[in-house]
């Protein structure tokens, strides 16, 4: 058998890429996440008396991560997610990417970023403090939690489908005061938005050959019994809230959730895939 030679592919012309674009997105990008981190410093060193010992435990502590998902929360916190050199990090994610802020002005969400910051934030130091602000595996904010979410500016309501749990929906008045600096930080490094999804094609494209379409067409797998969706609930490790419901019952845009108030979604990935190799749904949470 022959030795496999070598491909030498030809020379990228550097001088003929368009990098402009790119560069300037991920500048906008850099910038926003060393603004968020910042933001949240300083949320935790405005704590004082309110939560003590936020401030020195978060530096050490906190790897804080901006995130791209179209769908899910709109940030989670993981407990002992990261290692760097024996050391353990919690993550704090912050999902900017959201479909819900596709095409939206930076004003018009900005606020929603820095509670989503302050929320994660409050989980952070109850971790820290062995304080359990969560009940029902997780699936319900407690009364702790919204005792310390009040105390570090967000305003806080009962989930309103149950008769347990609590929501954040904004910053209280008091967060209001504190944190407008903050808020007015978080809006200019916006730059950076989600761009709607755009829809998917109903035929194959007329530039594919009868051969490309023919194979386009074979690949294409029946719909599954089952339809898994998620809402925005996640657990401490970022997993989320998953159901399974019957196709015949499926109908888009009608299951909400009484933990989160967010419709639950059809998960990746797609049914097809799931029927063909069926596996066990996570537990709600």
């Amino acid at each position: 058998m022959s030795a496999v030679q070598p491909i030498n592919p030809p020379a990228l012309d550097v001088a003929a890429l368009d990098l402009s674009a790119l560069g300037s997105a991920q500048d906008a990008y850099h910038q926003l996440m060393d603004t968020l981190y910042v933001v949240a410093e300083a949320v935790t060193q405005r704590a004082g008396e309110s939560l003590p010992g936020l401030a020195e435990s978060f530096p050490d502590e906190v790897l804080l991560v901006v995130g791209g998902k179209a769908r899910g929360p709109l940030g989670f916190f993981a407990g002992d997610k990261w290692r760097l050199e024996g050391h353990r990090f919690h993550e704090i994610n912050i999902n900017i990417g959201h479909g819900a802020y596709a095409g939206a002005n930076s004003a018009d969400y900005a606020e929603d970023v820095l509670v989503t910051i302050v929320h994660e934030l409050v989980h952070f130091y109850a971790r820290t403090q062995d304080i359990r602000d969560v009940t029902g595996r997780g699936r319900y904010h407690n009364r702790k939690f919204a005792e310390l979410a009040h105390a570090l500016g967000l305003r806080v309501e009962p989930s309103g489908r149950s008769h347990i749990g609590f929501i954040t929906t904004a910053l209280n008045s008091a967060g209001r005061l504190l944190y407008s600096d903050l808020l007015q930080q978080v809006e200019n490094a916006l730059r950076l938005t989600s761009a709607p999804l755009p829809a998917p094609p109903t035929a194959p494209s007329t530039a594919m050959t009868p051969l490309a379409i023919a194979l386009h067409a074979s690949k294409a797998a029946p719909l599954g019994k089952y339809v898994f969706a998620h809402c925005a609930c996640h657990d401490k490790r970022g997993n989320p809230r998953t159901v399974r419901m019957a196709r015949g019952w499926w109908q888009p845009g009608t299951v909400g959730c009484g933990i989160c108030l967010q419709l639950f979604v059809e998960s990746p990935p797609s049914s097809a895939d799931r029927a063909a190799k069926p596996s066990r749904p996570a537990t709600a949470r």
